[in-house]
């Protein structure tokens, strides 16, 4: 079989993954991912963050989530706080329960999330920086002035990582 009956094969798959949306190789900057997740952030789509975190802040959930559920005065607390109660927070997913502190937080302090929610509308990428499968993305706002935030690459793509403070 000559090259060229050899590459037809490659060449009709690479570019069936390129109309797919797929190009087989892992995204080099994390940019379109910080666009996506500063939409979540805009339109309060507490879901769609979730689904685009970085393993490391899902784990993070899910340690405080467990750690909630083994303590009593905690357990009391999400009731209280959250009207979260002890039956429906031992079915919760980490993901369920991520959904409900993000929506719990814009309940108390609806004044800030609507400012993040308007800093995220108008963050403009400034750059980044990248050192291995870590990065750093800058960018500035009207609102905020100077932000930045670290993504992780996993599977491929660049996911964000909610550090705590």
């Amino acid at each position: 079989m000559s090259i060229a009956g050899r590459l037809l094969p490659v060449c009709v798959l690479g570019c069936a993954l390129l109309l797919a949306g797929c190009d087989g190789f892992p995204a080099r900057s994390p940019k379109p991912s910080w666009e996506k997740t500063m939409q979540a952030y805009a339109s309060r789509d507490y879901g769609a963050l979730w689904d685009q975190l970085a393993e490391v802040s899902r784990k993070d959930t899910e340690h405080v989530l467990t750690y909630i559920r083994r303590d009593a005065r905690y357990r009391q607390n999400m009731q209280l706080k959250l009207q979260i109660t002890a039956t429906v927070l031992d079915r919760m997913t980490p993901r369920d329960f991520f959904i409900a502190l993000m929506a719990a937080a814009e309940r108390a302090a609806p004044e800030a999330i609507a400012l993040r929610a308007q800093t995220a509308r108008d963050a403009r990428y400034t750059r980044e920086s990248i050192d291995g499968d870590r990065a750093v993305v800058f960018w500035d706002s009207a609102q905020g002035g100077a932000e930045n935030m670290t993504f992780v690459r996993e599977s491929g793509g660049w996911r964000p990582v909610i550090e705590r403070p």
